[in-house]
């Protein structure tokens, strides 16, 4: 009964974690670098109750709509959310050091949610990694990382590259995990592209949200 409340406690604790960024993404434009206000409806601005912000539980119990106006909820608020849940659940026993993975994903799911909703992401978050670089990171991996920033930045620089922020947050990815993960963190991420144009014929693609999944997947399988 106590594992399943400890659980429980970890689940919704990952889903919170999510809920907030999500909420601190989408104010960056509007507020400051932190985010301190309640969450409310996309679209009629209207504060929502407590009960309502509780992850997943709160989009069940609106039935995935606004009670003011009605609007849609984003079926990705609440699948971000429970991937969280997941992800923290399954990081514990595997014994991860989740000092050292919590901050990597903290950075990575914000700049996910400000790709998606503003096509950009603030290098100011890049600080939250910083004690996993000091404490964490090899010689072989900044070397690694720098020839990853010098190829992608060239590539970007004649036109056959990706985003200049795909191209740090891969970098620094490299600095923390190694060529190796990282090689495999983009060729997942681009299979998954792959997959979302065979689906949706989508030929744009915010690239960050892709990495962070990918990165995920890759971190718990090696």
């Amino acid at each position: 009964m106590m594992e399943i409340i400890l659980y429980s406690i970890l689940f919704f604790t990952g889903a919170s974690i999510v809920s907030f960024l999500t909420v601190m993404a989408y104010e960056i434009p509007n507020s400051n670098v932190f985010c301190l206000r309640r969450s409310c409806c996309d679209n009629c601005k209207r504060q929502l109750s407590w009960n309502h912000t509780i992850p997943i539980l709160g989009y069940l119990m609106t039935f995935g709509k606004c009670i003011w106006c009605h609007y849609k909820i984003p079926i990705l608020y609440p699948v971000s959310e429970l991937l969280g849940g997941l992800f923290l659940l399954a990081i514990l026993p595997l014994e991860k050091d989740i000092y050292f993975v919590i901050p990597i994903f903290v950075m990575l799911i914000l700049f996910s949610f400000m790709d998606i909703f503003h096509g950009y992401i603030l290098p100011v978050y890049y600080l939250l990694v910083v004690p996993c670089f000091l404490l964490h990171t090899h010689t072989l991996f900044v070397i690694a990382g720098l020839a990853v920033w010098g190829t992608l930045y060239l590539l970007e620089y004649f036109g056959f590259g990706i985003g200049l922020g795909d191209v740090e947050v891969i970098t620094l990815l490299t600095f923390l995990l190694g060529f190796e993960k990282i090689l495999l963190i983009v060729i997942l991420a681009c299979l998954l592209c792959l997959l979302t144009f065979l689906l949706k014929k989508k030929r744009s693609f915010r690239f960050i949200p892709y990495l962070t999944i990918s990165t995920g997947l890759i971190y718990l399988i090696f």
